[in-house]
């Protein structure tokens, strides 16, 4: 499923990425969100979705986790230090599970990401998350609230996508 939001989204950071990068390169999550998700997963398998340039994927590796990152900007990719760039991928978040397998990642980061998506498609790209995600796996996603988003119906789509999930 396509999203028409989506060229004009991987227009806009493949223009800003220089701006993007360098306004979110020291951006440390609130409290303990990171750390705990980290935390759950003890060194395993974790994707990205969305990296931009890589910044999570680099602290993920440093951390000596096995961690990849995929992006629709290949402008971001491209300013990623040259130490992580081969486990960084051109991507559209819409087809994860034609590019990975079923049950492929312990662990997937979807940071401020959702927002940039279509409405129509957001449900198709969490079932897609799902699909890669181990059935154990952790699902780290951060959302940009403002008045017109409407938590309780993302949160309710999200709890019966894992419903959905964890009895398969």
């Amino acid at each position: 499923m396509k999203d028409s939001h989506q060229n004009i989204t991987t227009e806009i950071y493949n223009l800003s990425a220089q701006q993007y990068k360098k306004s979110s390169e020291n951006f440390v999550f609130p409290g303990w969100m990171f750390e705990y998700f980290i935390h759950e997963l003890s060194w395993q398998k974790i994707l990205d979705v969305w990296c931009a340039f890589g910044r999570d994927v680099q602290k993920l590796r440093h951390l000596w986790y096995e961690s990849y990152g995929i992006d629709i900007s290949q402008n971001l990719i491209n300013l990623s230090d040259n130490t992580i760039k081969k486990y960084l991928t051109l991507w559209d978040m819409s087809q994860l599970s034609d590019y990975y397998e079923h049950n492929s990642f312990s662990g997937v980061i979807c940071s401020a990401v959702i927002v940039h998506i279509d409405k129509h498609v957001a449900e198709w790209v969490l079932q897609s998350v799902f699909h890669i995600l181990k059935t154990s796996g952790v699902f780290f996603l951060t959302l940009k609230v403002n008045i017109s988003f409407n938590c309780r119906k993302t949160i309710k789509i999200i709890d019966n996508l894992y419903n959905c999930h964890s009895t398969q």
